[in-house]
């Protein structure tokens, strides 16, 4: 197993879409939602190999019960090993899995998880300038 270690641009502008995201889902979803930027860990059932970056879950019987994952990716780390790794891995944690990917790489995103036989349930672009984040 290969690790995937961002640059320093990289891994900023990654936690900041997490954390903007996690501020702009926070009011539009109807569950509870943790976010997971850089090394931070949120507590949640996590693959062997990393946690997920956003969790949205609900209390269910006194329980924390995930609903969906999504992860957020960069340009350099939209790649079939990353698809087989971490993808492949979260879709078999039985919820829904998101991808947020910047725009221009949703038909990467998609290929590669055909590739592994992942099965993403939405996938989000995003575009980030001047810490104001377009999500489309």
């Amino acid at each position: 197993m290969r690790t995937i270690v961002h640059d320093v641009e990289t891994l900023s502008l990654h936690d900041q879409v997490v954390r903007l995201i996690g501020r702009r889902w926070t009011n539009s979803v109807s569950c509870n939602l943790e976010t997971n930027p850089g090394t931070v860990t949120n507590g949640w059932a996590s693959s062997a190999r990393s946690a997920p970056d956003i969790v949205g879950w609900a209390q269910n019987t006194g329980r924390n019960t995930p609903l969906w994952i999504a992860e957020v990716e960069t340009e350099d780390t939209i790649t079939e090993e990353k698809a087989r790794d971490r993808w492949q891995d979260f879709s078999a944690m039985g919820v829904p899995l998101i991808l947020i990917v910047p725009r221009g790489y949703k038909a990467l995103a998609q290929f590669f998880a055909a590739r592994v036989g992942v099965s993403i349930a939405g996938i989000y672009e995003y575009a980030l300038s001047e810490n104001e984040l377009e999500l489309t």
